[in-house]
């Protein structure tokens, strides 16, 4: 049975962001919920290396059970790895950190660049606006690891629950989609999600903001 995507609330949203005292990671999860960037766009991306011989390792699709898969792949050593099993290259970044000339507080729009040099513009949320004193802690010096065991920490602690960083993307689709009614497309560019289809899971995986819209009117 396939389970519904996991999701934070704007209310939920608002609790965690009153309970987080670190400024710095604050904003990182305003960038994550508010404008839906991925936390590799938010503190960036190193290039994953073979342990063996420090090539820096490409990722390939590879079919496993019938699936398709990615693997990291050292053409030197003509070798599969599992994430796990290489280590990070500190000076050699896939994604940079986002800083601070990417964010235009006038027009309101961030320019994300993603994996491949991939760009886009999305939105700064006025629910959640990103001040001109809060710039300053751009590029965000925190870990990936570090940010999301946080994340889950205070998602625990506040919540009952805990969830991972990437559940403030999947906030970010349900809040433009199921409360602000943005289109699909439109979501889909602010977001960069490679397809639409993708975009509408997020349109039906909150259950119960359906049924209250169903029934709005009858009582």
């Amino acid at each position: 049975m396939k389970k519904l995507i996991k999701f934070i609330s704007t209310d939920d949203f608002r609790k965690i962001l009153k309970a987080e005292k670190d400024n710095a990671t604050k904003l990182a999860y305003i960038l994550a919920f508010g404008s839906g960037l991925r936390i590799s766009e938010i503190v960036g991306l190193e290039e994953q290396e073979c342990r063996i011989c420090q090539t820096i390792l490409k990722t390939k699709n590879i079919i496993i059970d019938d699936k398709k898969r990615k693997r990291l792949f050292c053409e030197k050593c003509n070798k599969y790895f599992e994430s796990q099993e290489t280590s990070r290259n500190k000076t050699e970044l896939k994604i940079k950190p986002l800083t601070a000339d990417q964010i235009d507080l006038i027009t309101k729009q961030i320019r994300v660049f993603g994996k491949g040099g991939k760009e886009r513009i999305t939105v700064i949320n006025p629910l959640f606006p990103i001040k001109e004193n809060m710039l300053r802690y751009l590029p965000i010096k925190i870990e990936r690891r570090t940010l999301q065991y946080r994340f889950k920490a205070i998602t625990k602690k506040v919540l009952g629950r805990p969830l991972n960083f990437h559940t403030l993307r999947h906030g970010f689709a349900n809040h433009m989609l199921n409360e602000r009614g943005l289109p699909m497309p439109m979501v889909q560019g602010f977001g960069g999600w490679a397809r639409l289809d993708t975009v509408g899971i997020y349109a039906v995986s909150n259950p119960q903001q359906s049924i209250q819209k169903v029934w709005e009117g009858f009582e």
